[in-house]
């Protein structure tokens, strides 16, 4: 069963090869237990799905499974039909597939009926906190943006970000609190974590300072624990996690930078967002160049002295709103 699920999601991530399809085809054409382990990933996941959303696959399994049924005693039938009705089959078996598993995501961010959100955004240089209508405290970074809703029929508070925030989730067992950040789903009942994920940053970040959280994407569930740090890279869609000291990564909501073996990159454009400046790293080999450590709470010429001189690097700021960091040529 599970070769199967792999190619399924190979499928759904459109990198199936034929031969992928050919088993797919096959296997629900002649599996007799097909409908029983389909309909039991159903009733696993039923807690998760609303009503309507579960009618709606249940209606679509049945059906795709008569037609395959169907399909199966009209051998005469042409061969353009044949693949069309096994092709509708397939994408509703693969679909339970992944609900049985990690209905979350699906459900949560293509499904759920969310009406009239709370909108909180922040601009260059500025952060803010504020208290969610659940109890929720959110610490919203700068140039961030979340956004809060409640569905009353699923009982589900969830909030899409863009940028960064702390979450001091409202303990309530009863209605789980999902994070949507791009590609990624943070589920939780009541705990504290740190979303990462701004658009022109390669990977989302989540790190847990307490409680558990499950993260998820299309094909793939992770269980973190506290002192844990998920990454999900956004171009070949893979996590990895590692143990990390958590607190490193919420010294932002006191005006602290530190950072953890992170490249020069991505902090400058840390201190870009926070002092409404536009950094440019004019020397292409110091991109990557890792820095692990505090930039203390200086000004950003403080920091930026700190930074380069760990890199052997010089800046040099145009005027208040331009800088360039750049490596010196040693003369001979």
């Amino acid at each position: 069963m599970e070769t199967i699920k792999k190619k399924i999601e190979r499928y759904l991530n459109h990198e199936a090869c034929g031969s992928d399809v050919r088993d797919i085809r096959q296997w629900f054409e002649k599996d007799e237990a097909l409908g029983d382990w389909l309909m039991a990933g159903i009733e696993a996941s039923d807690a998760r799905l609303s009503a309507s959303v579960d009618s709606r696959i249940r209606g679509a399994l049945a059906k795709a499974m008569c037609e395959s049924a169907a399909t199966q005693k009209d051998a005469a039938a042409p061969a353009r039909r044949t693949w069309s009705t096994l092709r509708h089959a397939v994408d509703v078996a693969a679909a339970i597939v992944l609900i049985a598993g990690i209905g979350i995501f699906i459900i949560f961010h293509n499904e759920t009926p969310y009406q009239n959100p709370l909108v909180v955004s922040t601009g260059l240089g500025q952060r803010s906190t504020v208290t969610l209508p659940d109890g929720t405290r959110v610490a919203v970074n700068a140039m961030s943006e979340i956004a809060y809703r409640f569905d009353e029929t699923t009982g589900v508070r969830g909030v899409d970000i863009k940028g960064e925030a702390y979450f001091d989730v409202a303990r309530d067992p009863a209605h789980p609190f999902i994070v949507t950040c791009d590609n990624i789903a943070v589920e939780c009942r009541g705990t504290e974590f740190n979303v990462k994920g701004y658009a022109d940053d390669d990977n989302i970040s989540v790190v847990l300072n307490d409680g558990e959280v499950l993260v998820s994407d299309a094909v793939t569930s992770i269980s973190m624990k506290p002192d844990m740090m998920v990454r999900y890279e956004k171009s070949g869609r893979k996590f990895t996690s590692q143990r990390v000291y958590a607190e490193d990564y919420n010294d932002w909501m006191n005006g602290t930078m530190r950072f953890n073996d992170e490249r020069l990159e991505d902090i400058v454009k840390v201190l870009a967002r926070n002092y409404k400046v536009h950094l440019s790293i004019v020397s292409p080999e110091l991109r990557g160049e890792p820095f692990t450590g505090s930039l203390g709470d200086g000004s950003l010429a403080d920091r930026l002295q700190v930074l380069t001189s760990a890199a052997e690097a010089s800046f040099k700021m145009q005027n208040d709103t331009v800088g360039y960091i750049y490596k010196e040529t040693k003369s001979k």
